[in-house]
């Protein structure tokens, strides 16, 4: 009987567990249902105010690697870089992006007409285009260099070109440069940038151009200062400016060494970092523009013939920020040398105190053994006595 027993409710508890699996598997019925978005997912652009219905998105040329990107080119307010912002992969997010009604819809409703709902869709790629000014004279910097080492002669050696043989000159692999050539504005405008940075001539009725590297290293030079006036980005403030000039710290010690030896040497420097002076500030500013928008728009050949120019250029004075830097090199390795100093001492004191520890140990333990060979043999034979459940002798003298 126990064993059928035990058969009826192991069966009874298997049926039970298996409609409570079949309960529990099974999904709740949905109350809404989600349709297919038709086509692809819409992007999300921020476009200037100034940008007319006539400006189009094309493909150019790179000046720093020459590889076909995404531009925004209007006839009317000139060129756009299209920079793509993506959210971090640790963090996903989307967009909820709400069609609004447009005029048109509004007037056909007031007057009556049956207008299509306008709801809201949800992307689940939440990147971001913006499209941000940039100067077309970078289009065309990779033409007008010859790529030719520094020298003396290297203008002696160009000719002056007209436009279009610059033009030409620029790699067109999925390029869309000549339909917007078309538009008799954009031209001008690039034309007139070139000239910027160019020795001119006229030839009849068209205009020759000759790159002139000092003018371009003056213009990159301006671009640089502008984009340094209030301040750099935040990172690029905190990287490459504030941590850059930032003068070594040292706290004083308050232990026992430097109780007693109060003209320690890490006294004699600094002790807080002084304030950098503002001039310094503003080279430091103008040298990291300087060098981002070499390294991020021109060619790598170009970009290191500018910045070496830079360094013996008189337009603008680096002296005062070279000898803050030679200063702040002395400090920082006066820095590390007394902090690798620090280091010994605190591992030599350390040191010590493990050595004094062990001889105290040392010496409790000599000084246990000569006791115990000093005793007599009698009382090394009473410790072996069992005076469990004895009294004590003190017990026999006290008051009643």
């Amino acid at each position: 009987m126990a064993p059928r027993t035990r058969t009826r409710s192991t069966k009874t508890s298997t049926t039970t567990t298996g409609k409570t699996a079949d309960s529990i598997d099974a999904p709740a019925p949905s109350k809404f249902t989600l349709e297919a978005s038709p086509g692809s997912a819409p992007k999300l652009f921020i476009l200037p105010k100034l940008v007319t219905p006539e400006a189009r998105l094309v493909l150019l040329p790179h000046p720093r690697h020459g590889r076909p990107v995404r531009y925004l080119v209007c006839p009317e307010a000139g060129f756009y870089e299209v920079k793509k912002i993506t959210a971090p992969t640790s963090s996903p997010r989307s967009w909820l992006i709400e069609h609004c009604a447009k005029a048109s819809d509004e007037e056909d409703t007031k007057s009556g007409g049956a207008v299509a709902d306008h709801g809201a869709q949800v992307v689940a790629d939440p990147e971001l285009h913006m499209a941000t000014a940039i100067d077309p004279l970078f289009l065309m910097i990779p033409a007008l260099g010859d790529g030719q080492p520094a020298d003396k002669s290297s203008e002696k050696k160009r000719l002056f070109r007209s436009s279009d043989e610059y033009l030409d000159r620029l790699p067109d692999p999925s390029s869309h440069l000549a339909e917007i050539l078309r538009w008799r504005n954009t031209r001008t405008l690039i034309e007139r940038r070139m000239a910027t940075v160019c020795d001119t001539v006229e030839a009849g009725d068209e205009t020759m151009f000759r790159l002139n590297e000092e003018k371009l290293l003056k213009t990159m030079v301006d671009k640089a200062s502008k984009m340094g006036e209030g301040g750099l980005p935040p990172s690029m403030e905190d990287k490459f400016v504030k941590r850059a000039l930032e003068a070594p710290v040292l706290l004083s010690n308050t232990d026992a060494t430097d109780r007693e030896h109060p003209n320690n040497e890490a006294s004699d420097v600094v002790a807080n970092a002084a304030e950098v002076p503002p001039d310094v500030v503003r080279l430091q500013r103008l040298r990291t523009a300087f060098n981002f928008i070499c390294s991020s728009y021109l060619p790598p050949p170009l970009a290191d013939k500018l910045q070496l120019q830079l360094k013996n250029s008189t337009c603008t004075d680096f002296s005062a920020l070279e000898d803050y830097l030679a200063k702040l090199a002395r400090l920082r390795a006066e820095a590390a040398e007394l902090s690798s100093f620090a280091n010994v001492s605190q591992k030599r004191s350390s040191e010590d105190e493990v050595a004094d520890a062990q001889a105290e140990k040392k010496r409790k333990l000599e000084e246990d053994k000569q006791r115990k060979a000093s005793e007599s043999r009698g009382v090394r034979e009473l410790k072996k006595v069992n005076t469990s459940g004895m009294k004590k002798l003190s017990h026999f003298f006290k008051k009643t």
